[in-house]
């Protein structure tokens, strides 16, 4: 599934279009700051280093060219955020080596680390779409998909639960998946 990161948003945040940079921060923040508590840092660091990065980001988005290729704004999400955390943590004499080893291998783009980033990374975004998707079809579609895709539930389980036809929650899942996956497309996720 070849895509790219919200080309357009990002193009957009790049020339200085406010609201595209609040969709990025929205979306990207609680994922950065999900994967620094791994670090083990204190919440008040947690919370420094999220800005931190953030603002590297924003610093640093014109000159992201993004290369076609899948997974590259994710690729240098992951980058930016393990340079400066590294810079933030060796920037604080308070802060374990501990801090520092569990960041570290993120830098080995096949490391479990770096892995398990990839599988947040989609996991995050997912989760950003699927609630964004809740505007744009009927509660019970939205219940049908949950039940049968999400919670992986027998799908005459889902039907007999919300009072649907078998047919409606397959109509579902094929509906919402084919919205989602477009979504997903943009913002490099798979789902």
């Amino acid at each position: 599934m070849a895509g790219t990161t919200r080309k357009t948003l990002l193009l957009r945040a790049r020339g200085g279009e406010p609201e595209s940079w609040h969709e990025l921060v929205r979306m990207y923040s609680p994922f950065i700051r999900t994967q620094l508590r791994r670090s083990r840092l204190p919440e008040h660091d947690l919370d420094d280093l999220t800005q931190d990065i953030l603002l590297q980001l924003h610093r640093k988005i014109c000159q992201f060219d993004h290369n076609g290729r899948p997974g590259a704004f994710r690729r240098w999400l992951r980058v930016v955020t393990l340079n400066r955390a590294r810079a933030y943590l060796r920037s604080r004499p308070n802060v374990s080596r501990v801090s520092i080893s569990e960041i570290e291998p993120l830098a080995d783009d096949k490391s479990s680390a770096s892995r398990s980033f990839e599988r947040d990374y989609n996991e995050h975004v997912i989760r950003q779409l699927v609630s964004r998707l809740a505007s744009e079809f009927t509660e019970s579609t939205m219940d049908s998909f949950k039940g049968y895709v999400l919670e992986q539930r027998d799908p005459k389980e889902v039907s007999a639960e919300l009072g649907v036809s078998l047919q409606s929650v397959y109509i579902a899942k094929s509906r919402v998946l084919k919205r989602l996956r477009q979504m997903a497309v943009e913002y490099e996720a798979i789902p």
